[in-house]
């Protein structure tokens, strides 16, 4: 039987490029990481085995970080409106590595997987990186240290802060996220340490103020559609297993 990191790669069926390459606030300094979908086979469905994820760490020589799922947990994390998740279905042409008829079948069916739980998780994950703002000390010598003695405050986790409430706004708003952000040139200069944290806490405030509002007012669905769901996971692991 082929190893787990085997069967993610001959099983691949979408790769795209993620973080600050798709949000559009990357420089030439900025790390590309990628992330993925492979089938599993057989005995990871029906048998004993699990493997839910194919990690490749960025090692010394700068290589990329790469993370590959497992299609059953990518569809469970999809639907659950997962940050890090949903993101990879709206990733555009252009940064999208590697694709097949599958993997085309779970990106035309993206838009099944939104609903108003991206009001729970998004301001859930935004408000993590709010608290670690406020809490987090890094260790001495690590990038994150250099951030905060540089700036007064983590700007990658400032950054995020605003880029996980305004895909949010979008979500419920337009029922999408577009790639890149309309507001990727504020990320950067945040990124950049250009505003003060005040500014950032302002600017947080604000949008949950939108975020809250779009929340009554849209009509998107209010937990997505767990039957068609599971009608695309089967569908592609029955085709992908018979060969067709």
């Amino acid at each position: 039987m082929k190893t787990e990191r085997e069967m993610a790669k001959d099983n691949l069926i979408l790769e795209v490029i993620t973080g600050s390459h798709l949000y559009g606030f990357n420089e030439n300094t900025s790390d590309t990481d990628y992330q993925g979908i492979f089938v599993p086979s057989k005995p990871y469905v029906y048998g004993l085995h699990r493997c839910d994820q194919i990690i490749d760490q960025k090692d010394d020589h700068g290589n990329v970080d790469k993370t590959i799922f497992n299609l059953i947990k990518f569809i469970q994390l999809a639907k659950n409106n997962n940050p890090n998740i949903i993101s990879i279905l709206y990733t555009p042409e252009n940064r999208i590595c590697h694709i097949n008829k599958y993997g085309k079948l779970l990106m035309d069916s993206k838009n099944i997987f939104l609903s108003k739980k991206c009001y729970h998780t998004y301001r859930g994950y935004a408000h993590q990186q709010k608290a670690k703002l406020l809490t987090k000390s890094p260790d001495a010598g690590s990038k994150r240290r250099e951030l905060v003695e540089k700036h007064g405050h983590d700007t990658k986790y400032a950054c995020h802060l605003i880029r996980l409430l305004y895909e949010c706004l979008e979500i419920l708003v337009g029922k999408t996220i577009t790639y890149p952000l309309a507001n990727a040139r504020d990320l950067l200069k945040i990124r950049r340490g250009e505003y003060d944290l005040n500014h950032v806490f302002a600017e947080a405030a604000r949008i949950e103020n939108l975020i809250n509002e779009a929340y009554v007012r849209s009509d998107l669905q209010y937990s997505p559609d767990n039957t068609f769901i599971e009608s695309i996971q089967m569908e592609i692991l029955e085709s992908f297993w018979e060969g067709k």
